[in-house]
């Protein structure tokens, strides 16, 4: 399949988050052969840890955000409680 798209090399590294979790996938592509393939290596791996951190940072402020939106509805909530309770 790789060849059918005129790809001569490629280079892959699987994405963990810091519990070791996979996460996703990082390659390289190129039609032509890699001119130093143990270097296009390492620096994929060095990207990989890199960008690795910053999904599962991405990932936790999402959950953050989730958990803070519900503490607002709640909030609000006992709030129309309290001044339910007051008015009455």
């Amino acid at each position: 399949m790789l060849q059918n798209l005129g790809i001569v090399s490629y280079c892959g590294v699987s994405l963990s988050d810091s519990k070791g979790t996979p996460i996703g996938v990082m390659w390289v592509i190129d039609s032509k052969p890699f001119d130093q393939a143990d270097r296009v290596g390492k620096m994929l791996r060095y990207l990989a840890a890199r960008v690795s951190a910053e999904v599962e940072i991405f990932m936790q402020l999402d959950e953050l955000r989730t958990q803070c939106e519900v503490l607002e509805k709640q909030l609000a909530e006992k709030q129309a409680e309290l001044r339910t309770l007051r008015a009455n």
